[in-house]
């Protein structure tokens, strides 16, 4: 059409990525499983109880 300022451009080339194979997803899905809370030295909020006061220092009654 006259007047459009890409008559003379070639198409663009767009890039769709795939989505990843259950092969992709599983292996994901182990690395994450692997990875833990430990290098922080605090436990875990499943492992942590939830409303317990601290533990009392032994010259405290």
């Amino acid at each position: 059409m006259a007047g459009d300022k890409n008559d003379d451009a070639p198409p663009r080339e767009t890039y769709m990525p795939k989505p990843p194979s259950k092969e992709e997803v599983d292996q994901v899905s182990r690395e994450q499983a692997m990875i833990s809370d430990e290098w922080t030295g605090e436990p875990s909020a499943a492992e942590a109880p939830e409303n317990e006061p601290p533990p009392r220092k032994k010259d405290e009654a």
